[in-house]
């Protein structure tokens, strides 16, 4: 339907306005800016940072919200009602996710190591745990079209950060192999960050 969705959420947070989702109507001849919206049946985004949209109109977005303290997965109908919310249970800190044709959502999960937004916000969180987070595989979580939880992709994933779906179902996921060593007692860093693409 060529619009656009656009979560502006670092720029918002430094001017005092709260977390939205924007959406523009493309190829507009006037102003392409069509609405935005930030809470649904009292729930509101906070510090969203990944959001996908399936051939329906429903939005799927991560943030840093809810009880859990690590985030969770918000999830709203085309008309931004908001229909299910995804926390704690079967997955800790949600980060990137994808939904494919039959209406599966893939969602990468930190577990309760870090939240993607922490990285961004405060970059020692990562070198706090990296020893930690350096020895972990993180999986990709699986939900069925009801948003049951039904599988986990593994696949010798370190630190997942981005993924994609191609045209035949394969994922595609920016992963992040970390390397070398950090001490933060001396701030000694000596890490190695190797960027890989995998296909799953």
């Amino acid at each position: 339907n060529d619009i656009l969705y656009v979560d502006p959420a670092y720029t918002v947070s430094e001017q005092n306005i709260p977390y939205q989702l924007k959406l523009y109507k493309l190829n507009s001849t006037n102003s392409n800016f069509i609405e935005w919206y930030n809470s649904s049946n009292g729930t509101t985004i906070t510090n969203p940072y990944r959001i996908e949209v399936d051939k329906l109109g429903n939005v799927y977005l991560s943030d840093s919200g809810g009880n859990s303290g690590y985030g969770r997965v918000l999830i709203f109908n085309a008309q931004k009602e908001l229909i299910k919310i995804i926390e704690g249970d079967n997955i800790g800190a949600p980060g990137d996710l994808v939904v494919d044709n039959y209406g599966y959502l893939y969602v990468i999960d930190y577990e309760k190591d870090l939240t993607f937004n922490g990285i961004f916000q405060d970059p020692t969180v990562l070198l706090n745990n990296y020893d930690v987070i350096k020895n972990k595989n993180y999986k990709i979580r699986v939900y069925d079209p009801e948003f049951n939880y039904v599988n986990e992709i593994s696949s010798d994933l370190n630190l997942p950060i981005d993924m994609t779906l191609d045209s035949c179902g394969y994922i595609y996921v920016n992963d992040l192999k970390l390397g070398g060593t950090v001490d933060m007692t001396t701030f000694t860093i000596d890490a190695t960050l190797d960027f890989r693409l995998k296909k799953i």
